[in-house]
């Protein structure tokens, strides 16, 4: 699989082309890193001439801090219409597409598009996700941004994650006599990582795992899932079961 840099293939996703003067020398581009030839569409001093010189907050992950150019296709992302457009959302070569309903991160995560893709979801209305993050090239670990933090989940793991916390429900809602369904061992599973709940143990899960075998295996499994895959837990682990659902591709349309 040839490697297509992130930015080009989430241009490609909704129709955008590079835009930029032909660059008379080599060099790298300082937001994604891809290499520049001679004649290739670039902006020179793109944080000065886009007046981001003293407000550009993600600096601390430029691929070629030492650059003075920038390629095509970062360029072309940049304006805000194209970072709101693909706010929540995972971009491939045949499109993109929205990913704001658990329906549709379900779709991503247990029946994701071909690689190369990428996905990435804004902690505010725009954010530049794309050129910052990886490509996932093997559909067995997927590459996620989520605002300023990028996750890989191993989709074996999740899917494995997914039924021990359903399994965890049952034991605990049997512990209860019936009186409440309960759909994890979890005090909270936060989408937006806002809650100091998330990704915690409830207090009856510890209890009983003292006891139950079974429920202590899967605390312990529970607890080797790495940060990213706790938080895709939060679109699958729901007390009525997540059916993945495709979601339509994202129509973009350029402004003037």
């Amino acid at each position: 699989m040839r490697l297509i840099p992130s930015s080009e293939i989430a241009c490609k996703s909704i129709g955008l082309s590079p835009t930029g003067s032909p660059s008379a020398e080599c060099g790298l581009c300082l937001f994604c890193g891809r290499q520049i030839d001679q004649g290739d569409p670039v902006l020179v001093n793109p944080l000065k001439v886009l007046k981001r010189e003293n407000s550009f907050m993600d600096d601390n992950c430029f691929a070629a801090p030492s650059s003075d150019m920038s390629c095509g296709w970062c360029i072309s992302l940049m304006p805000k219409e194209a970072m709101f457009a693909l706010r929540s959302a995972v971009v491939t070569l045949d499109g993109a597409y929205p990913l704001f309903e658990n329906a549709h991160r379900a779709w991503l995560f247990m029946n994701p598009p071909d690689p190369p893709f990428i996905a990435g979801i804004s902690e505010v209305n725009a954010q530049h996700l794309y050129w910052r993050t990886p490509p996932t090239l093997d559909a067995r670990l997927i590459s996620i941004r989520y605002g300023s933090r990028l996750f890989l989940i191993r989709r074996g793991r999740l899917m494995n994650a997914v039924e021990a916390c359903r399994r965890a429900g049952e034991i605990l809602t049997e512990a209860s006599g019936g009186k409440k369904v309960i759909a994890n061992p979890y005090r909270m599973l936060d989408r937006e990582i806002s809650s100091l709940s998330h990704g915690l143990f409830r207090d009856d899960a510890l209890q009983h795992s003292i006891q139950n075998p079974e429920l202590a295996d899967i605390l312990q499994f529970l607890r080797e899932c790495n940060p990213g895959e706790i938080w895709a837990l939060s679109s699958l682990s729901k007390t009525t079961p997540v059916v993945p659902v495709k979601p339509d591709k994202i129509q973009f349309v350029k402004t003037v």
